[in-house]
């Protein structure tokens, strides 16, 4: 199974995803950089758009050996 990238920015509906291979710490470079530097893309129109970081609201990793050693909970109130 394969890294995949989900980019959660502000004001937009849904989000930004591609597939990043099946190397651990390369997909955990690529959540790095995405956190520090922003997320970038060309879009259709043939644009490099820059989403800066302090507008990206959540970024997720989803591969098949993603493990915690201190697992956290939800707590309501």
């Amino acid at each position: 199974m394969k890294y995949s990238l989900r980019i959660f920015v502000s004001g937009m509906p849904g989000y930004f995803t591609y597939e990043i291979g099946n190397n651990k710490e390369q997909a955990i470079d690529h959540l790095t950089s995405v956190i520090r530097d922003g997320y970038r893309r060309v879009d259709d129109r043939k644009r490099i758009v820059h989403y800066m970081p302090r507008i990206i609201e959540k970024v997720v990793l989803s591969g098949p050996d993603i493990e915690t050693k201190y697992p956290d909970k939800i707590v309501t109130t």
